[in-house]
């Protein structure tokens, strides 16, 4: 059998939304989602967010991989809507309930929460802020800094399994390069908002002078 194909087509149609077709090959093959066989040689999704790709310089070895991010993460949306592959909605539902029982913090308030002493401008403490909200997808205004990602707010769990990946990929947009993620024995120890605020905070700061300008605030801030 040839190598699969992805063909991916899309119909501008009625107001509900656009429909996007897979055509795999011109088999039929099965695959099992939540215990149900589904024929992946033609999965019509209805309502899907169209995604956009932002033109980009050729780098060899970056722009392919970002490519890669980009295309599974619209066949990830597109799965989720026919199968269970996604984030856990009651566990999602259990943290967003529990967030909405605690005040909202602006980002000065957040700041004088923070217990790290790394001073870290404000202009980057609130766009890491509406990035974690935006990749995880639901309301983080109440997430203080010591808030544990997992425990606390359900990421891998209520988010996206990869939505580490959404972060290094809106990390990159906003800032002109990748993140070199350690590995082994120099992984850090992420637990909280704060300690990831940190993390991010070292990739950027030895060029925050020349990158603050495209979060808003300037590089005074």
């Amino acid at each position: 059998m040839g190598r699969a194909q992805l063909i991916l087509e899309v119909a501008e149609g009625s107001a509900e939304g656009a429909l996007r077709q897979f055509d795999l090959d011109e088999e039929p093959r099965g695959a099992i989602l939540d215990d149900q066989e589904v024929d992946l040689a033609l999965v019509q999704v209805m309502h899907v967010v169209q995604r956009e790709f932002a033109e980009a310089e050729v780098v060899p070895g970056i722009d392919c991989f970002r490519m890669f991010v980009r295309i599974w993460q619209w066949i990830r949306d597109a799965i989720a809507r026919v199968g269970s592959y996604g984030p856990n909605l009651e566990r999602r539902y259990e943290v967003s309930v529990r967030l909405a029982q605690l005040p909202s913090l602006s980002d000065a308030e957040w700041i004088t929460q923070r217990s790290g002493s790394t001073p870290i401008p404000p202009a980057f403490v609130s766009w890491f802020r509406k990035c974690l909200e935006e990749c995880f997808e639901f309301n983080l205004s109440a997430a203080a800094p010591d808030c544990r990602l997992v425990e606390d707010l359900g990421m891998f769990d209520a988010t996206w399994s990869d939505v580490t990946w959404d972060i290094d990929d809106a990390f990159e947009s906003a800032f002109g390069f990748q993140i070199v993620h350690a590995t082994g024995d120099d992984d850090p120890d992420i637990e909280t908002l704060e300690d990831y605020l940190c993390y991010l905070w070292r990739a950027v700061a030895p060029v925050w002078t020349e990158v603050a300008e495209r979060v808003r605030g300037g590089p005074e801030a």
